[in-house]
């Protein structure tokens, strides 16, 4: 179940960072991060038109310990 999240700007606007929380099966609280970089403005193509695909993000989990 999704506990709570939040999307953030990162790095002068240069990347969006999304992190939310879940409860596992276990009953433990799940934290996951995603950050997405944005590239700068288009450059103009040569003269092929051969198109790149570069969007890099990243994500990771993290286990928070169950409180008693």
């Amino acid at each position: 179940m999704l506990v709570g999240g939040a999307v953030s700007y990162v790095a002068g606007k240069q990347a969006v960072r999304t992190v939310y929380w879940r409860t596992a099966n276990n009953g433990r609280l799940l934290k996951t991060a995603k950050t997405f970089m944005f590239q700068g403005p288009p450059k103009p193509a040569p003269s092929s038109t051969a198109a790149s695909s570069g969007c890099p993000a990243q994500s990771h989990m993290d286990l928070i310990p169950k409180v008693h």
